[in-house]
């Protein structure tokens, strides 16, 4: 019974960590669009080397569960700031999927009030949402790379706008913005994890990673397509191969968003309770109110100007704590 529940808590738990990473970007195929294709043929080798560095970087975050090194209220807030960010973002994704591509405003207004009670259940709320959800998501995009395999012969891969600055940095943003995202829910999950479940969670997230981004660069960037071009890269693809399957890919983009929207709450009310006390629920609930707010300028107007923002004080934050991490030992 206790190793059955184990499996269950590293199969729960790295389902939430995934969760975490693959938002309205990654699933819509944009985020992968944005940050691959500078590589050309090498994004094969990026998206391995990618699953290395999130089991690497995992592998740090829990150790920093037992002795966190950034135990501080400074960097509380800016993970706050960074959530904040990313949670107005999938609102904003989230009212744009659901108003344009469903027609339905409140569809939008009641999956956030249910995403709202949801955080309020904590980590449970959490985790087994991600459960129930994120096997959906996952068989999804599964399937859109393994079907690009029988559907294509030429897995060559467009190159746009490439230049030697790019190449060097954006995979150093791209480990910022999605990276560090991982860090307060892994310094949460760590918490009631033994040490060997953690490897395992680290192991089945970084294998888990350079799949799904493998899936989209053998079909969204597959040469002689526009697929890239677009805002929502994987609904173009599934309209020219599997046009019965529309609906049911802009469903699995809410997922995505869900998801991803529900680990940015969570990580703000963990904030809340901790910064607020008494007052947490409110404190929360301002913060949602505010995201709610600001989504309203705009999905491509936040990934545009705040994304950048989020990455490079990850990456800032990532090479601080191996820096820590390395002096304390």
């Amino acid at each position: 019974m206790t190793k059955f529940k184990s499996i269950i808590k590293i199969f729960s738990f790295s389902l939430a960590i995934i969760g975490t990473t693959i938002g309205a970007g990654f699933v819509s195929g944009k985020e992968i669009a944005n940050f691959f294709n500078v590589y050309g043929n090498f994004a094969y080798i990026m998206a391995i080397v990618m699953g290395i560095v999130y089991f690497l970087t995992l592998k740090l975050f829990f150790k920093c569960s037992s002795n966190n090194p950034f135990n501080n209220n400074f960097l509380d807030y800016i993970i706050a700031f960074c959530q904040l960010i990313s949670l107005t973002a999938m609102i904003a994704g989230l009212n744009s999927v659901l108003s344009n591509y469903f027609g339905s405003k409140t569809l939008f207004y009641i999956v956030i009030i249910l995403c709202f009670v949801i955080i309020l259940c904590g980590l449970k709320g959490l985790t087994r949402t991600n459960a129930l959800l994120m096997p959906i998501l996952l068989t999804f995009i599964l399937f859109t790379g393994i079907s690009a395999l029988f559907l294509h012969s030429n897995f060559n891969i467009e190159v746009f706008d490439s230049s030697p600055i790019k190449i060097a940095s954006y995979i150093f943003i791209y480990i910022g913005l999605d990276l560090f995202s991982c860090y307060p829910i892994c310094i949460i999950l760590g918490k009631t994890t033994s040490k060997k479940e953690r490897n395992i969670i680290a192991s089945i997230v970084g294998v888990a990673i350079s799949i799904l981004i493998s899936c989209y660069l053998v079909s969204v960037l597959k040469k002689d397509t526009n697929y890239m071009y677009f805002d929502l890269p994987i609904l173009n693809y599934t309209i020219d191969h599997f046009d019965n399957l529309y609906i049911f890919a802009c469903i699995m983009l809410c997922i995505g968003i869900i998801t991803t929207l529900l680990s940015n709450g969570f990580i703000l009310y963990d904030f809340s309770r901790k910064h607020f006390r008494k007052n947490s629920f409110i404190g929360f609930l301002l913060f949602f109110c505010i995201a709610f707010i600001l989504s309203f300028v705009g999905f491509s107007t936040i990934v545009e100007f705040f994304y950048p923002i989020n990455g490079l004080i990850g990456i800032i934050l990532v090479c601080v704590l191996i820096f820590k991490t390395k002096k304390g030992e």
